[in-house]
């Protein structure tokens, strides 16, 4: 990126291919308004929350250093990925959690159950790794 700095010093860029949202794209969401900026703990949990700016995070901005939220700045960011189904792995993992059966049928609705999960998961693998770098299109459905 070549030319002009913003007000906080970092530089402005060109229109050009890197001004799109793309998938694997790491983001931060931050809300003037509200003074603070999405955070969340990660695959520990699907909640996010907004964490206030700490009184000094405008003058941090301008020196490129000190902290800007509370919280970790990493619970801050979040990588854009296509969206992924869960509800197979789910219930397989609800299924091992709950269940200690021994009988044939059991075993067979179990192994189904994996079967289901291993697919689904290389289903959203695949998915990734086909839409990596390129660009999210306005409507379609993105997560974080």
């Amino acid at each position: 990126m070549h030319g002009a700095l913003d007000e906080a010093g970092f530089p402005r860029g060109h229109a050009g291919d890197d001004d799109y949202l793309k998938y694997g794209m790491t983001v931060a969401f931050l809300s003037t308004e509200r003074n603070g900026m999405l955070a969340s703990e990660g695959f520990a949990s699907v909640d996010v929350r907004l964490e206030h700016m700490v009184p000094e995070a405008k003058h941090n901005m301008k020196r490129r250093s000190g902290q800007l939220v509370a919280c970790h700045y990493k619970d801050c960011l979040f990588e854009i990925v296509p969206k992924m189904s869960y509800e197979a792995t789910s219930a397989f993992e609800q299924a091992k959690a709950t269940t200690k059966g021994g009988s044939a049928s059991f075993s067979t609705v179990f192994s189904e159950l994996k079967f289901k999960s291993e697919s689904e998961q290389r289903l959203n693998a695949s998915t990734y790794t086909k839409l990596f770098g390129k660009r999210v299109n306005y409507g379609q459905v993105a997560t974080q």
